[in-house]
């Protein structure tokens, strides 16, 4: 909610992204389509006098169709980059004006090595994670419903299917996907703490040789630098797993579909060209589920950083009264 706040001051660029995104889409499906009826034409031009000229037809439809939709992702991908790092750039603002409205106890209690890594590493991640999760998320959900509805019209039984492998799929992320969370909010904390110890280090470094502290601070650092290593390890190879995942079910559901359209045909229940259409949509549709469990990778780091972000933003400031005293 906070985010979006942020994101509020570009609307109509960041409503513009989103339309090009779904209309991009959108016509990315309905490529397969225009590829079942080729099939089928060339398919029965084996037998009989071969239509040329509605098969040269339908690949000038597919050639406009793809690069249209090329057009449609390059600009969605720069105006949601925009939208995306101007918002970090007012992230930055925020906390920069915020710094001098905040009582000293707040610094006093925290390392100045943790503000500069809400200022920097989070702000950082808030900026490149909603780049890649917002737009992902968009085309994800567009290519589900779309060919969803496509697939309805070729082959209920396929979809049946389709769906079924995409769903079982989705379980297994979401299961994996709500264990990461804890894993990047500890990644980021740790991040803030070694940071911390470094910038302190290298500012008090006169004093830490001249009492004699390089072993506690090296200690200090072992311990931060292995929680570091875990909790990064940890939250990369479980949000790893979620994409390889979906990417072994893809590839499971492309070969039942293949098998299962193959039975359909042989009882002639379906077409060579709508078995074709099918072999790329299901490649769509669970790769849909893919990018939603990917952006939901992201979200997670999102939430991570934005989290420590706000908990400075919406820290308690000074009255008006003392801040004209500080001055």
């Amino acid at each position: 909610k906070d985010i979006f706040h942020y994101i509020g001051k570009y609307k109509f660029a960041f409503i513009l992204t989103l339309l090009l995104s779904a209309l991009s889409s959108i016509l990315a499906l309905l490529g397969p389509y225009f590829i079942s009826e080729m099939t089928d034409l060339i398919q029965k031009g084996l037998s009989v006098e071969m239509d040329i000229e509605r098969i040269r037809n339908i690949g000038f439809i597919l050639i406009a169709i793809y690069l249209i939709s090329g057009i449609f992702t390059f600009f969605e991908n720069y105006m949601m980059a925009t939208v995306s790092q101007r918002c970090a750039q007012m992230f930055r603002m925020d906390i920069s004006r915020k710094m001098n409205r905040i009582p000293l106890r707040y610094f006093d209690q925290s390392s100045k090595g943790d503000v500069m890594s809400r200022v920097t590493n989070d702000v950082d991640t808030l900026g490149a994670s909603m780049n890649q999760c917002i737009g992902s998320l968009v085309t994800s959900i567009t290519t589900l419903l779309i060919s969803f509805i496509l697939m309805a019209i070729l082959n209920i039984p396929l979809t049946l299917l389709s769906v079924c492998i995409a769903v079982v799929g989705f379980i297994l992320i979401k299961v994996i996907a709500k264990r990461t969370q804890r894993y990047f909010r500890s990644q980021q904390k740790n991040l803030g703490s070694m940071n911390s110890l470094v910038e302190e280090q290298y500012t008090g470094h006169t004093v830490v040789s001249i009492y004699a502290g390089q072993r506690k601070a090296m200690e200090r650092f072992d311990t931060i630098n292995e929680e570091l290593g875990n909790s990064a390890f940890r939250s990369q190879f479980l949000g790893g797993i979620s994409s390889h995942l979906n990417g072994l079910i893809s590839n499971v559901g492309y070969v039942l579909v293949c098998v299962t359209g193959a039975i359909l045909y042989m009882h002639g229940e379906t077409t060579i060209g709508t078995i074709v259409a099918f072999m790329i949509y299901v490649k769509l549709f669970t790769g849909a589920f893919s990018q939603i469990s990917n952006a939901v990778v992201n979200m997670q780091s999102v939430a991570a950083a934005a989290e420590r972000v706000f908990i400075f933003l919406n820290y308690e400031e000074m009255p008006i009264e003392e801040r004209r005293i500080e001055i």
